[in-house]
């Protein structure tokens, strides 16, 4: 096993141990509403460079309704990759079963997985995310909520996506 840094809270949760290789997710930005174009979201962050982009999707399928030579078209548009755009952000595109050109009702949370840092002095745990160097351009995240929740068909997805916040 590598060898880091072990951190244990001894209250039931797991240890956290930070060791070579780790890599930590950094808060972007959130996005929800119409998308950009024809079955595409274009969402504009700041990246790093040498950064690994993924989307959380929360809202990743627009079902949409309308006529179409007056047939009652019932039509899913989901979300199907994501395309970074340099350092600049990510489009997510998406397709429908019709071949539409439609214009989605998306939303999705941006996170980039940080690359490992270079530096010659402080303390150093080998090919990982530089977890002390926090610049006035860092996103940093925290645990908002710590516990179990069960979801019983009613209300427990939206009360566990209202934990989520950007802390900075």
């Amino acid at each position: 096993m590598p060898e880091g840094i072990l951190i244990d809270y001894n209250d039931g949760r797991p240890a956290m141990a930070i060791t070579a290789g780790l890599r930590a997710p950094s808060f972007c930005t959130s996005f929800a509403g119409y998308g950009t174009g024809a079955n595409q979201f274009q969402v504009n962050t700041p990246l790093t460079s040498g950064s690994t982009v993924f989307v959380l999707p929360t809202r990743p399928v627009d079902v949409q309704e309308f006529a179409d030579n007056q047939t009652w078209i019932v039509l899913p548009i989901y979300m199907t990759s994501v395309t970074r755009n340099g350092d600049n952000g990510v489009t997510v595109n998406g397709t429908n079963r019709g071949n539409y050109q439609r214009i989605p009702n998306w939303a999705g949370t941006v996170f980039e997985i940080l690359p490992a840092a270079t530096y010659n002095e402080g303390l150093l745990v080998s090919n990982s995310t530089d977890f002390t160097a926090i610049s006035n351009q860092a996103r940093l995240m925290t645990c908002a909520y710590v516990g179990t929740v069960t979801v019983n068909g009613s209300d427990g997805a939206s009360r566990i996506r209202n934990t989520i916040r950007e802390v900075g």
